[in-house]
């Protein structure tokens, strides 16, 4: 009886300890970087370079300064002509004031009135140049004063008839689309104008700098080369027989010899869909050998306590093991 209380016992502790201890698939790898070029978005020249090689940023830094006086130029005209599409199209919704449909008026009055003079002694002078009572020169001088008003008078007709109803559908339409292309070409060239000063889209180390002041670059040149920080990968090699275990959105724990008795929180973003040998960096040669998939590790690092480089262990969180 004492014996099968003691297997009893056993049994609920080892149950117990199983049921609390957690599985997990270890590998190392190094911590690494993700590089990212920082290029230019504008044709300019370089007029001031606020970072070097090896210094450190945040987002939003400022890293150089181009030259933007033309694009303010150009900006400066989107905006006038911005100013004036609004104008135009604001006087079509409007239709003519009542003052212009006056001045319009009295004008097409003044017209009508002058061309039926000219009119009636045109006439006149036509019959007396046919009894030939007028000479040709007279004749010529009446003629071209009657053409004269007579096209003062369409005109005046004309230019009443446009400012005395609203404007087409159609005008309306096209003043719009004006506006657009005005408003479209301001925000282009306010975007060139904040392109031309260049910051730093993440928090990280400048490795590289690819430019001087004074140099010319064009839309598309690098500047600068950045290392991103405030997230790292790691890549580790699992096994054939353990890949099954391995999944996307895993917790992974992650520790470092700069900092033992603190654990990183990890997650796996990638696993190889192809086996491949072990790389040489793994110390012997059996498990050199061995076939194996990479995973990715995508690692927060919000305090910038892990660096590049830096060697590291992981344990791959599988599950917590049920009875």
């Amino acid at each position: 009886m004492k014996k099968i209380i003691v297997l009893l016992l056993l049994s609920l502790t080892l149950s117990c300890s199983h049921q609390n201890s957690k599985e997990f698939i270890e590998a190392s790898g190094i911590i690494e970087a993700t590089e990212i070029l920082i290029s230019s978005k504008v044709n300019s020249q370089v007029l001031n370079l606020l970072v070097d090689e090896g210094s450190d940023v945040r987002k939003g830094d400022t890293l150089a300064i181009l030259d933007s006086e033309n694009y303010q130029y150009q900006y400066e005209q989107a905006l006038a002509s911005e100013l004036s599409a609004k104008a135009q199209l604001e006087l079509l919704r409007k239709g003519a004031r009542v003052e212009d449909i006056r001045q319009a008026e009295e004008a097409l009055k003044q017209a009508e009135e002058n061309f039926s003079i000219a009119k009636t002694n045109y006439e006149r002078f036509q019959k007396l140049k046919a009894n030939k009572v007028v000479s040709d020169k007279q004749f010529e001088e009446v003629e071209l004063n009657f053409k004269l008003a007579q096209s003062r008078y369409f005109q005046a007709k004309e230019n009443y008839n446009k400012v005395s109803k609203l404007f087409r559908k159609e005008e309306i339409e096209q003043a719009e689309a004006n506006l657009q292309r005005a408003s479209a070409n301001v925000k282009l060239f306010r975007k060139y104008l904040t392109d031309c000063t260049i910051t730093s889209p993440v928090e990280g180390k400048i490795l590289q700098k690819f430019v001087e002041v004074g140099e010319i670059v064009s839309q598309g040149i690098p500047l600068f080369k950045i290392a991103k920080l405030d997230t790292l990968e790691m890549i580790v090699y699992v096994s054939e027989k353990d890949l099954g275990k391995v999944k996307y959105g895993q917790t992974v724990e992650v520790r470092c010899d700069s900092y033992p008795e603190k654990v990183f929180k990890g997650k796996i973003v990638y696993i190889s869909s192809e086996a491949e040998f072990t790389p040489k960096n793994v110390q012997t040669k059996d498990e050199r050998e061995t076939m194996v998939f990479a995973v990715k590790i995508k690692i927060p690092n919000p305090n910038i306590e892990l660096k590049s480089g830096m060697p590291a262990d992981a344990k791959i969180l599988i599950s917590e093991l049920q009875k």
